[in-house]
């Protein structure tokens, strides 16, 4: 199997907040044609700690990701759990000695998109989601379940959908990554059913304060607009959102082929792979990070500056709170629920990352509402 894609539409937004705690791979300007591996990431935390949190989390997959596609054997499901473990790995080594002690610290969801010669590969943790939609039948395929307490209220009956609009825990969610502490894992999703003309969005939820699915379809769905078009309505339908609103769309140009069948007995990666996972994640290799860089046709040289910087980020962490940094107003905040703190790692001095961020704002030009 053998896709073509359009240039990727992403959107990177600040809402109503002072910082940035949304990361998204590839960094805004820099999709292309020739990309398959996409990540998002919502940080929490509070102050510049979910913006390392999210950072980290989405560089250490999509390194680790790009890496072994194009060098291992394993399957891309094996190769996604080891990126997985590549990431926790890296937000323990940002964790402080005083954090690892303490019931707070920063966090992210995670949607990780791959297409490769079986599929489409999606896994997600948190309330940050990814949609398959087929405009030719006006349709979504998939819709990755949110790890929230909403949702969970939902599904047992206690509350409707609509209620759960107006809900004073709409933010509370079930799964997280965090680090020293259990390793949630990843729901994992794969499908074979993809057709030239569909789209994958990857979103966080600050996309879907004002926006349900129905909404969303009447603008992916539109026949008469552009990928372009189509950026230019989704921000506008969110452009009173208080929270970051980040997103990433992708259009299917082409499928040729039939899809590879990979053997996932046992579902465990082989000694290949983990040999070569321990070489890229060598504690005294330090690979320097660029989240703009990351594919196999962008830089990826070691500079000393680099670490420097990683490891200003990393002292920076020294208080980091559970709940999402908001406005000067009483916002509700992401938190997250049930996490039990883990065994201290033996090794915490883990590759580091270059964080590159992308601050936008809307014009204010921008008044009307669309999709709504």
């Amino acid at each position: 199997m053998k896709f073509e894609i359009y240039c990727p539409i992403c959107i990177h937004e600040l809402g109503k907040r002072d910082n940035q705690e949304d990361t998204i791979y590839p960094s805004v300007g820099m999709a292309t044609e020739a990309d398959r591996v996409f990540v998002l990431c919502d940080g929490m935390g509070g102050a510049e700690h979910g913006e390392v949190a999210s950072a980290t989390v989405a560089g250490a997959v999509a390194f680790s990701l790009q890496k072994s596609l194009n060098q291992c054997e394993a399957t891309p499901r094996q190769i996604l759990k080891l990126a997985l473990n590549d990431a926790y790995d890296a937000l323990d080594a940002h964790n402080t000695s005083e954090e690892k002690t303490s019931a707070k610290t920063m966090g992210t969801t995670l949607c990780v998109l791959i297409l490769h010669d079986g599929g489409a590969l999606m896994a997600h943790i948190g309330d940050s989601r990814i949609y398959h939609v087929r405009p030719s039948s006006r349709s979504i395929l998939t819709k990755t379940r949110d790890h929230s307490m909403v949702r969970d209220m939902i599904e047992l009956g206690e509350i409707t959908a609509e209620q759960a609009k107006n809900v004073n825990y709409r933010n509370i969610i079930t799964r997280v990554m965090q680090p020293n502490t259990d390793r949630d894992p990843s729901q994992i999703d794969e499908t074979t059913d993809v057709q030239a003309g569909d789209y994958f969005y990857l979103c966080s939820d600050g996309m879907l304060e004002q926006m349900d699915d129905e909404q969303l379809l009447e603008i992916l769905c539109a026949s008469d607009l552009t990928d372009q078009q189509k950026r230019d309505a989704l921000l506008q339908s969110t452009i009173d959102n208080k929270d970051n609103h980040s997103a990433i769309l992708i259009h299917i140009k082409s499928v040729e082929g039939e899809p590879v069948i990979y053997d996932e007995e046992g579902d465990e990666a082989t000694d290949e792979v983990e040999n070569f996972t321990d070489a890229i994640t060598d504690k005294g290799a330090k690979p320097g990070f660029s989240i703009s860089n990351v594919s196999s046709e962008r830089s990826k040289n070691n500079h000393a500056w680099l670490i420097a910087l990683a490891a200003v980020l990393a002292a920076a962490a020294a208080a980091f709170l559970m709940m999402r940094s908001c406005d000067h107003q009483a916002e509700p905040t992401k938190t997250q629920v049930n996490v039990q703190p883990a065994p201290e790692p033996a090794d915490n001095d883990a590759p580091s990352w270059k964080i590159e961020r992308h601050h936008s704002t809307k014009q204010a030009t921008d008044t009307n509402k669309t999709g709504q």
